[in-house]
């Protein structure tokens, strides 16, 4: 379990995440995250993309990595 403590900074409340944490989730500046309230508390997690932002990045990825994949299905 991370303990994180609340800060406030420019008259918000805020928190700091952890080095590793950021490196677990993948998250960086300007990320989106949920905000989840359940019986246990508040939870965080990587915001969903939108579904059209979803099917850029396979098509980009596809495109970026069509040699390997044309070998690959060989």
């Amino acid at each position: 379990m991370e303990r994180i403590r609340i800060e406030t900074r420019d008259g918000e409340l805020s928190i700091s995440l952890p080095e590793e944490l950021v490196r677990r989730w993948c998250v960086r500046d300007g990320d989106l995250l949920d905000v989840v309230e359940g019986s246990g508390g508040l939870y965080l997690r990587p915001a969903r993309a939108e579904a059209g932002t979803d099917r850029e990045a396979i098509e980009r990825i596809l495109r970026e990595n069509e040699d390997v994949l044309r070998k690959l299905a060989q």
